[in-house]
């Protein structure tokens, strides 16, 4: 009654596939019991799911073929389970277990938003999976992943940028990297599992930008007649909402495009949001007859790239003694 000798039996279970395993949730497994026996003996399967009864299953008949398999698709796995294979006079029929791996998903995408300094703005922190992200432009921005199970890497992909790899953390479940965000409106995430399945989640945001400063010229409203010897005047506002760093006036050749540059004629260093000026050239007198054309020009704290904003060209004409006198003449 001590002996480890098997009991004699005409039906013996050669294999079992899978055996035990750890499988992907929602996927149909396929169940295979391989057997040799005497034809007629019954092959039955019990299944034992973690959140049911146990169901047996009757899967036919030995015909006496060598290696004869029984296989059973379960359509779905939802959940863990165990199971085992009984055939004919086999003895002790051994239960296998079966683990329902979830698909790979991320938990949580973090975003830690921190403004540039100049805008004085505070930081934020975004659950990005379920709020709306606004991030202003220049912000420094952390990003840390969080997915249900262990992953070997993970990439964020942001437009204009080469791709960011995140880094592990001490948990091998959570990932995260840092970046400057200056243009954009989407991030896409990805991780991929040690069995090589990938996630991706778009997270959507919405770029807050460091406008252009705005100037606005008061007066002169139109062209302006300078008698030779006449200064010019200027009066002119700039705003700006983050800082105005600097403004000054500037003169440019009479017909000069948008973009040229001109001569500055003075100029104010600021570190204020908004700027006032009421001015009277000392520098510039109307000589020769030739017109004066100025501009009011600011640059404001934005520090990517160089930036200037300026407000639309003001004329100041000469008097024209030969129309003047032209004029008088038809109305004599």
């Amino acid at each position: 009654p001590f002996s480890n000798t098997p009991p004699v039996s005409l039906t013996t279970i050669v294999k079992v596939e899978p055996g035990d395993a750890e499988l992907l949730q929602g996927n149909p497994v396929d169940l295979v019991c391989t057997v040799n026996g005497r034809k007629g003996h019954q092959v039955w399967l019990d299944v034992k799911p973690a959140d049911n009864d146990r169901t047996t299953y009757t899967l036919g008949r030995i015909t006496g073929a060598d290696n004869e398999p029984f296989p059973f698709r379960i359509p779905k796995l939802t959940t863990g389970m165990e199971y085992r294979f009984r055939a004919g006079d086999h003895p002790f029929p051994k239960w296998y277990k079966i683990e329902a791996r979830p698909p790979l998903a991320f938990t949580k995408i973090q975003l830690a938003v921190t403004p540039p300094d100049y805008t004085k703005l505070k930081p934020r922190a975004f659950d990005a999976m379920s709020e709306e992200v606004q991030i202003f432009q220049g912000s420094e921005m952390e990003m840390t992943i969080t997915c249900n199970q262990p992953v070997t890497n993970g990439t964020v992909f942001l437009k204009g940028l080469e791709p960011i790899v995140l880094a592990k953390t001490r948990d091998d479940k959570v990932w995260s990297a840092r970046t400057t965000v200056t243009g954009g409106n989407a991030l896409r995430f990805t991780a991929r599992s040690k069995y090589d399945e990938q996630v991706d989640a778009p997270v959507n945001f919405e770029l807050m930008p460091d406008r252009e400063p705005v100037i606005q010229i008061i007066s002169p409203k139109a062209r302006t007649i300078l008698e030779d010897g006449g200064a010019p005047t200027l009066q002119f506002t700039v705003q700006d909402d983050y800082g105005v760093q600097e403004a000054w006036i500037e003169r440019v050749p009479a017909g000069s495009i948008k973009g040229t540059i001109g001569e500055v004629i003075e100029k104010w260093p600021l570190n204020e949001t908004s700027f006032s000026k009421d001015w009277l050239s000392t520098r510039l007198k109307m000589d020769r007859g030739e017109p004066i054309v100025l501009r009011g020009v600011a640059k404001d704290n934005y520090p990517y790239g160089d930036r200037r904003t300026q407000s639309s060209a003001v004329l100041f004409e000469p008097v024209n003694m030969t129309n003047a006198l032209q004029k008088e003449a038809a109305e004599m």
